[in-house]
């Protein structure tokens, strides 16, 4: 393998996490739209159903096609999510509304929805383990990892980036009435530039899969390994979703976030997220200590920075956007390579996809819930204590199961 051959595959890792988590996204930042337009507006229980079916999906989808991976091999597996997504944007994009066939309009656009979460749910691990296995031994898996996630903050930023255009660029009554449909066909035209941009790597170098087990029974999966994979990625999947995701809604319909000007700061903190993640696999050797201090200092600067985050000052709150991109970074960097080398070649895939996916279950499809409750019941300082406490809870299991050893017997040395 040349570098060429290396840069390729990275440069594949980036651009695959780009174009499927903008799909994914653009969904979700445009749902208030989609709502009236599919779900009459009034359909309450319907809209956050809506929401969250697609992180339920990314599950499910995370386990078919982790069972397909070991059965049909990475390269096929691969390319059915791809063209899932493709789908699934075209599909949006032509679908009637409600006013045009009622509520089976409701049926239909959870079911693309669906596809999109099943299609991101299976894309993420097998890009990772294609890329490791893909690139050379000179290229760091922490940073090949890192670079995953970094594709993912970059399909977020370009989700705003294209919503922004879309409000600049058509009135009101055009975005209701045609334009929105743009972006989910901006997302389907990402998806035929994915499939062109592989053709070329599976050629040269094919996959050959890493399993060919015929029955996989989830019962018997390691269930130590794959909770230390949960808890890896819960705290990070929780503070991200909740910072960049559902504070921006929930504060803009308290009238607090009102500026174009926040949604820059907001924007600059997840693309720090992204690039600082990648600086620190230089220190991927200390990967394990880094993770277990940074944990431990969140009983500190977490309350502080939520403090300022849902103060009132326009200052403070922007700050906060940025400072959380450094315990974000160091949460996220390399995470996705320690899932790779945490579990063993036999399922390697399902297991990532349950690591990642059962997390954004839990705590990704339920924060904006969680921040409305908190709100109506209790106060901001609870709120943060509730963050801290998951931030805890996952050091102290972790360190029960040995994970912070130097050598723990179920990593490799």
């Amino acid at each position: 393998m040349n570098k060429t051959h290396d840069f390729r595959i990275i440069l594949i890792t980036i651009l695959s996490g780009l174009f499927e988590y903008y799909d994914f996204i653009i969904f979700v930042l445009m749902s208030k739209i989609l709502s009236k337009l599919f779900l009459n507006n009034n359909e309450t229980i319907a809209y956050s159903i809506m929401l969250s079916s697609g992180y339920f999906a990314r599950f499910f989808g995370g386990i078919i096609f982790g069972y397909l991976s070991e059965k049909t091999g990475i390269n096929k597996t691969f390319s059915m999510t791809i063209f899932l997504m493709l789908l699934s944007c075209i599909l949006i994009s032509i679908l009637p509304t409600y006013n045009q066939i009622g509520y089976l309009s409701i049926f239909i656009i959870f079911f693309t929805r669906m596809i999109q979460g099943a299609s991101l749910g299976g894309e993420l691990p097998l890009s990772l383990v294609f890329s490791i296995k893909n690139c050379s031994k000179k290229i760091n898996p922490y940073f090949i990892s890192s670079t995953l996630f970094f594709g993912l903050t970059l399909g977020t930023l370009l989700a705003n980036l294209v919503l922004y255009l879309l409000n600049k660029l058509f009135t009101i009554e055009q975005i209701y009435y045609y334009a929105w449909k743009i972006p989910f066909l901006f997302g389907g035209f990402l998806m035929l530039i994915a499939i062109f941009m592989r053709r070329g790597v599976f050629k040269k170098e094919p996959f050959k899969g890493i399993a060919t087990t015929k029955n996989i029974g989830l019962l018997k999966l390691d269930k130590m390994k794959l909770t230390i994979g949960f808890l890896i990625v819960s705290p990070p999947t929780l503070l991200y979703n909740i910072v960049y995701f559902q504070t921006p809604v929930f504060l803009s319909q308290k009238h607090l976030f009102i500026n174009e000007h926040d949604k820059y700061f907001i924007n600059i903190g997840i693309f720090l997220t992204g690039l600082f993640s990648i600086i620190l696999t230089i220190f991927y050797k200390y990967y394990k200590k880094i993770h277990y201090n940074c944990l431990l200092m969140s009983i500190i600067y977490l309350p502080i920075l939520i403090y300022l985050l849902y103060s009132e000052d326009k200052i403070y709150m922007r700050a906060s956007f940025v400072l959380f991109s450094v315990p974000l970074s160091i949460l996220f960097s390399g995470i996705y390579a320690f899932l790779f080398y945490l579990f063993e070649d036999k399922f390697k895939v399902l297991y990532i996809a349950l690591s990642i996916n059962f997390s954004n279950i839990i705590f990704a499809s339920s924060s904006y819930i969680i921040i409305e409750l908190f709100d109506k019941y209790f106060s901001v300082f609870y709120f943060a204590l509730y963050i801290v406490f998951i931030f805890i809870l996952s050091l102290f299991t972790l360190n029960k199961m040995n994970f912070y050893n130097k050598n723990p017997f179920y990593l490799p040395n």
